[in-house]
């Protein structure tokens, strides 16, 4: 028997959520790090990792077909080319995805943004032709062929594709520039001296006199004059290049240990989100959820074993990493087990997360960036609020979880103050403990505590010995306590308005009834009004506030925060604008009868006057019967 169930696909994809969540993390990290003061450029790490992930990305079909083998069926399985094709023009698909052929036994998608693929092992091809030959098995080799195809219609193929090469790209680019640059940073303070004596006429005199005609002009040329000479030389004076391959380190291993935790931690998330809504796919489209059902019972597993096996490593180091790596869980898989696949499908609200795996979430993505990104010296160090991003990333993160409750009539505001609480919580736990050392550094050993903060001074903090930076020590460690205890209540406070805030706007924007008039509508709005918030935060809200917070209300005459607050203001400005006429148009107004809905301050399905469906996309209906 078929049951109403809620679509979804109606919603802003969780994993997209999770996608860009995981990827402006690791990119926000590696643009900040890189960012501000540095004893030499480094500002292009960032480019360069995104256009190797970019490049690796777009190639990687091309090397996946030529290094496994891969080829076009051809003509030989017409029951499955028939079938691939009426399925895609079914659900939708602008084209239809190409199918490989492997000698492994294997099942999934890859591709680019233009190129789809759909791999299949030779015993899964010969195994589907038969079973869509036979009318009592065609339905159960439809679901297969539909979960593949949902993948390229939902686009999560694309974003675990990119993240993984995003992964693969910055483990090596961070490594190079770490063994690279200190390795020739210490090899420059080994011989800076020695190269700072040589002079253009002592490399004359040994050359061969026949080549002097030839080459003095060049030579000379390419030296430095003497007055040159004596200001780089005043200049190296103040440079200490044990500090500067410190800087090298310090600005290489957070990101790499960022990459390591977002990997273990986190990408297996996607994984599992894209599997949800794959299956949630198959069953509205064969209107039961029978067929998964045998497919999870039977198919999956075989899949995820074949396709371990076909590893090189060694079955006794395979047991051995297996066993290792189960004490984290289920950290490291990257599908479901049936049993969890299958109740998302009885009750599709499963699929978005509740209050309390949002909080831990959010919470261990901003201990990350607080750990290794921004520790409490940043602030009285350079002056700068290091909360800024992950703020933003909190207060968009928190308002997408939630907004399914929030169409659905359920009340989020407590929640959304829960979670904030929480991640605020983890990261004051923390902060206490970092000053706590702090302080007990300083009551019993404050000599080692000033060489540590001078280090971190010339390192962490990018000035690499190039410049003077004299403290008071109780002075400093008074203020990075004051400072960035104060911190805490103000983040706190601009993340639980902001996320308010933008929680009653979507819930406002959810009763424009004559203005939805489909999901795409829905999420397209959404999507406007979130952007618009995270600029106003970004450009408003959070740098005023670090510059009241440290004192330094010469920002606010600096032509870079001018222009902040500028398009901080424009957007503002221009989204409330835009956002009153279209309340003032839509709001409460029947998409059928025309009338008002004054009975709109609880969740309506129906309108009260002409009783049709008011969001007809916003539900779905399949039997649920598993067999």
């Amino acid at each position: 028997m078929k049951t109403k169930k809620v679509n979804i696909f109606a919603f802003p994809s969780q994993t997209t959520i999770l996608f860009w969540l995981v990827t402006i993390t690791l990119v926000g990290a590696v643009a900040f790090g890189t960012s501000g003061e540095a004893p030499f450029p480094i500002w292009w790490l960032l480019p360069v990792l995104l256009f190797l992930t970019v490049w690796g990305f777009l190639a990687r079909p091309d090397r996946d077909i030529r290094n496994r083998k891969l080829t076009p069926i051809g003509d030989q399985y017409p029951n499955l080319r028939a079938s691939i094709n009426m399925l895609s023009i079914r659900i939708g698909l602008k084209k239809t995805p190409i199918i490989l052929a492997t000698d492994a036994n294997r099942r999934y998608t890859m591709g680019s943004f233009r190129r789809w693929y759909i791999v299949l092992g030779t015993d899964q091809l010969n195994n589907l032709e038969a079973q869509l030959s036979n009318p009592d098995e065609a339905e159960r080799a439809e679901a297969i062929l539909l979960h593949e195809l949902y993948h390229f219609k939902n686009g999560d193929y694309w974003q675990t594709g990119f993240l993984d090469v995003l992964f693969r790209s910055i483990f090596p680019l961070m490594l190079w520039f770490m063994f690279f640059f200190g390795g020739w940073m210490f090899l420059l303070a080994l011989v800076s001296q020695s190269l700072a004596q040589i002079a253009p006429q002592a490399i004359l005199e040994k050359m061969p006199a026949e080549l002097l005609p030839m080459l003095e002009p060049m030579l000379l040329s390419s030296f430095p004059s003497q007055a040159e000479m004596e200001e780089i030389l005043a200049k190296a004076e103040g440079i200490n290049f044990i500090y500067v391959v410190s800087f090298v380190f310090n600005i290489s291993l957070p990101l790499i240990i960022i990459s390591i935790i977002l990997l273990i931690f986190y990408s297996h998330l996607i994984w599992r989100m894209r599997e949800y809504y794959a299956d949630s796919g198959v069953a509205q489209t064969l209107g039961s959820s029978s067929p998964y059902f045998k497919l999870s019972t039977s198919k999956v597993g075989t899949t995820i074993v074949n396709e371990k096996s076909e590893n090189s490593i060694p079955i006794g180091y395979r047991r051995t990493i297996s066993i290792t790596f189960s004490k984290l869980g289920d950290y490291l898989e990257r599908r479901t087990t049936p049993s969890g696949r299958t109740d998302a499908l009885l009750e599709p609200q499963r699929v978005f997360y509740d209050w309390k795996r949002i909080a831990l979430f959010l919470s261990g993505l901003v201990l990350i960036l607080e750990i290794f990104l921004a520790t409490p010296l940043t602030l009285p160090l350079i002056g700068k609020n290091p909360m800024h991003f992950s703020t933003v990333v909190v207060v968009v993160a928190v308002a997408y979880f939630l907004l399914p409750r929030l169409v659905l009539g359920i009340s989020g505001w407590l929640d959304v103050v829960k979670i904030i609480l929480v991640v605020n919580g983890v990261r004051l736990v923390w902060l206490l403990l970092t000053l706590s050392v702090l302080w007990g550094l300083y009551l019993t050993v404050p000599e080692y505590l000033a060489e540590i903060l001078r280090f971190a001074i010339f390192s962490i903090a990018r000035y690499a010995g190039n410049a003077s930076f004299d403290f008071d020590l109780l002075e400093f460690v008074v203020e990075a306590s004051v400072v960035n205890l104060l911190q805490v209540p103000i983040i706190f406070f601009l993340q639980l308005v902001s996320t308010l805030c933008l929680t009653f706007l979507f819930g406002r924007i959810f009763k424009w009834y004559s203005y939805l008039a489909t999901s795409e509508v829905f999420k397209r709005t959404v999507l406007v009004l979130t952007m618009g918030a995270a600029i106003i935060l970004f450009f408003i809200f959070l740098p005023i506030s670090t510059a009241v917070l440290t004192g330094n209300l010469g920002l606010f005459v600096q032509p870079i925060m001018v222009v902040q607050i500028i398009v901080g203001a424009l957007t503002l400005i221009g989204m409330a604008f835009g956002f009153y006429q279209n309340d003032k148009k839509h709001f409460g107004k029947c998409p059928h009868c025309g009338r008002d809905i004054t009975q709109s301050s609880q969740f309506l399905d129906d309108c009260l006057e002409c009783s049709e469906v008011l969001y007809p996309w916003l539900w779905t209906d399949y039997d649920d019967e598993q067999f």
